[in-house]
């Protein structure tokens, strides 16, 4: 079992790697959309993630239409991303689906969901934390 652990570890820290290091710094946005649909990336086909962004378990994370993903943000998939139609995420913004429970004795992790809906415009350098749902229309 713990071998098993280990592989897992290996393959999701593999993708981490080849994601955020190689395919976030590929000036062609079709191929980086390409390697972020291969590994299970609901993108609608006139949305855009720009380069240079983090990208954290991308097959839990859903970009909807004519929405824009600026450079240089993070998007964490590990509770489960939702991005609707013509988002605009700023340049640098940090979107985070799991964290840490700071008042529980072994500092427990826990992942929640983050709602990003319709024509909401985040922007630049805004964090939105775990458990979070930005409603339709907001800045």
């Amino acid at each position: 079992m713990i071998y098993l652990d280990l592989i897992k570890a290996f393959i999701y820290d593999t993708i981490y790697v080849l994601l955020n290091y190689i395919v976030a710094n590929i000036p062609s946005w079709n191929i980086r959309k390409l390697f972020y649909i291969v590994f299970g990336m609901k993108i609608h086909k006139k949305a855009r993630i720009h380069m240079k962004c983090t990208v954290i378990m991308p097959w839990k994370i859903e970009i909807g239409e004519n929405s824009i993903v600026n450079e240089h943000c993070y998007l964490d998939g590990r509770g489960g991303l939702f991005i609707g139609n013509n988002a605009s995420i700023s340049i640098y913004t940090i979107i985070l689906t799991a964290s840490h429970d700071s008042r529980s004795g072994n500092f427990s992790y826990y992942k929640s969901p983050v709602v990003i809906k319709d024509n909401v415009w985040i922007g630049a350098r805004s964090i939105i934390m775990e458990n979070s749902s930005v409603e339709e229309l907001c800045i």
